[in-house]
């Protein structure tokens, strides 16, 4: 059984919990981790700090030890293994000024959040660099909704470390739907994502790319499950 009052033993118990998470950098150096799923290619990721973290890692010291771990100690455990994972970190960490996310976040400081398609959020990022002369010198924007698709789909985690959660939504439309809002925190404890941001901020996908197919349309075979779906 577990002691409780062993501040040690309790943060051990706490840290094998987490290596059991499959915890990851990103490229900023921000923790994620995988969250549990009774199918494996279906669990989603949260950055390790978030809050349904937390309450997981409570939930299961309590279940498999028969003993509530104090909320500091969760803490100093999840402190831990993130330093752990960039003690043991390969390359630097790349903090890169990405034109494409800085017009994202200036268009967050104009408005909290909105849904639309790859198109919509293009066509948002146009009028934001227009106002605000957010480009310097080169830089460019994705130069069509297609390219600005794939540029969402590969750049979830690094929108959701900058304070932007970006959900990709299907609801039966031939253009592929994005929801993006920003992140509202008032310390680390906080909630960072939705039920529906936890599937749609994936590590990248291995599958094969079918270049001559848009990203920010569904397939025949999307479009035909869905309104087998609806009907």
């Amino acid at each position: 059984m577990l002691d409780h009052d062993n501040r040690s033993e309790v943060i051990d118990v706490l840290v094998k919990l987490i290596e059991t998470m499959d915890p990851f950098l990103d490229c900023s150096g921000r923790a994620f981790c995988s969250m549990p799923h009774s199918d494996q290619t279906k669990r989603g990721i949260l950055p390790l700090r978030d809050r349904q973290v937390r309450s997981l890692l409570f939930f299961r010291c309590k279940d498999e030890h028969t003993a509530y771990p104090a909320r500091d100690r969760v803490n100093e455990a999840i402190e831990y293994y993130e330093g752990r994972l960039l003690a043991k970190r390969q390359g630097p960490i790349v903090t890169k000024d990405c034109p494409v996310l800085r017009c994202f976040l200036h268009a967050l400081d104009e408005e909290y959040g909105e849904s639309g398609s790859a198109e919509d959020v293009l066509k948002m990022l146009r009028e934001v660099n227009l106002r605000n002369r957010v480009l310097k010198g080169g830089e460019k924007l994705p130069k069509n909704p297609t390219a600005m698709g794939k540029w969402l789909a590969k750049n979830q985690l690094l929108l959701q470390a900058n304070g932007v959660e970006i959900v990709r939504l299907r609801r039966g439309a031939r253009k592929r739907l994005w929801d993006w809002r920003r992140i509202i925190r008032d310390d680390d404890t906080s909630d960072t994502s939705t039920p529906e941001a936890s599937q749609g901020a994936s590590r990248p996908n291995s599958a094969p790319n079918k270049e001559n197919r848009p990203d920010d349309t569904l397939t025949e075979d999307e479009i035909r499950i869905l309104q087998e779906a609806q009907s």
